[in-house]
Parts: structure tokens; sequence; C-alpha cells
């Protein structure tokens, strides 16, 4: 997969599905999580270079805190 095509999926995902009532959508969504966590992993070495790519494509006040990922850097993640 390319970080284009990864770039899209991320934009897409329901990034509030743990706020639905419906299990369905819950179970989707942690399951399209893995697969995003997953297919990053295999696009960087590092973790906080994932969640900075992770970052990038999702809308502003999701995602990781700059400061998680700062700490994985000073640990060389």
């Amino acid at each position: 997969m390319t970080k284009n095509q990864l770039s899209k999926i991320i934009s897409e995902l329901d990034h509030n599905y743990q706020y639905s009532e419906d299990f369905n959508v819950v179970k989707n969504g942690r399951q399209e999580l893995l697969f995003v966590m997953d297919e990053l992993s295999k696009l960087f070495a590092k973790k906080s270079e994932q969640l900075e790519f992770y970052n990038a494509n999702v809308p502003d006040n999701i995602g990781y805190t700059q400061d998680y990922i700062d700490e994985l850097k000073e640990q060389g993640n």
C-alpha cells in the first residue's frame, strides 16, 4: 500500500466510532483502526513517524498528542 492510499483511508475513517451505541459500528471502527495501524507499521519503521503520518491525515483535535510523539522520539521510537 502506498502512502497516498493509506492517507485516503485514514481521512475517510469514522474517527468517532467509539462513541456509537451500535456495537457493530464500534467493532468495525476498531478493526479499521487496527488495519491502519498495521499498514503504518509496514510503511514507517518508527512509531513516532507512524503517529505523525496518522495525525497529518485526521481532522483537527483527533489523533495523538505531540507530547506523546516527542516522548517516543526521545526513546528512539
